[in-house]
């Protein structure tokens, strides 16, 4: 039987922490998934305002060229009509989809990542890749809320000692804590190191991997009408209204979120 293989990059981390970072995810039998980190080298270069587009998207589809399908990302690839409906009622629609304000992830064109998701989809648009089939919108944030973990896991930072055990960077700090905490709970290992590090942006470019992963093998993700549903629910209850309210929002199209783990172990191995 042939093993699966999916790509997940944390592009939500360009221009806020530092460049994103590729996951490349493989099954390798017996509930264990390997994971190779790297930095993404073609987000990595320094743009100017100046930069032919036509340059810029060539070095972004080179690499992404190469990638196995599906690939998961952490922006939108969906607005939904954002910045360009009438019929808002509440002051959010303004600048979140119904999935961003759900699960309080930033605004997609407002917020400090607005100027490379316009970038993005526009490189999309010029592309011959297809939502859903080539590229899938991953949030992790939804996903550690279908695993039932509660904590702000973002810029949190933990280490693995050689007895396995996730540590908190610093004990004093709530999200490194909590993020010691998923990252124990999911069995998480970093493989090639003495002491290994792993912070909130590694983390959010496994999940999109693991999620990709779990697309490819049809298993284990949410999508679509059932998406719609909790979003809806997370809507009202954020808004303290009754869900009946939201029933006509939409999840984003070729948005999934992984429901459950499906692995034992997930292996995590740095290069690059």
């Amino acid at each position: 039987m042939a093993k699966h293989s999916a790509a997940g990059i944390n592009l939500s981390a360009f221009g806020i922490e530092r460049r994103p970072m590729l996951a490349l995810a493989k099954e390798e039998g017996e509930g264990v998934v390997s994971v190779k980190l790297g930095p993404m080298a073609s987000f990595g270069v320094k743009i100017k305002l100046m930069d032919p587009l036509d340059d810029l998207f060539a070095r972004w589809r080179k690499d992404l060229l190469e990638l196995p399908r599906p690939i998961a990302v952490d922006v939108p690839l969906d607005l939904q009509g954002l910045g360009a409906r009438s019929d808002s009622r509440f002051i959010w629609e303004l600048t979140h989809r119904p999935m961003d304000f759900a699960f309080y992830q930033d605004a997609p064109l407002t917020d400090r990542i607005g100027v490379f998701n316009v970038r993005f989809l526009e490189m999309l648009a010029r592309s011959q890749f297809t939502p859903g089939k080539d590229f899938i919108e991953v949030s992790p944030q939804a996903c550690t809320e279908f695993f039932d973990f509660r904590g702000i896991y973002k810029g949190g930072r933990a280490h693995q000692g050689k007895g396995g055990t996730w540590k908190a960077d610093d004990s004093t700090v709530s999200a490194d804590r909590a993020f010691t905490k998923i990252a124990q709970e999911l069995g998480f290992n970093i493989e090639n190191t003495a002491e290994g590090k792993l912070d909130s942006g590694d983390f959010d470019a496994v999940i999109c991997a693991l999620t990709a992963l779990a697309l490819a093998k049809s298993v284990h993700t949410v999508s679509g009408g059932e998406l719609k549903n909790v979003i809806a629910e997370r809507v009202a209850r954020r808004m303290n209204l009754e869900p009946e309210e939201f029933k006509g929002l939409e999840a984003p199209r070729a948005c999934h979120a992984l429901a459950m783990p499906y692995w034992q172990a997930v292996l995590i191995t740095r290069v690059g």
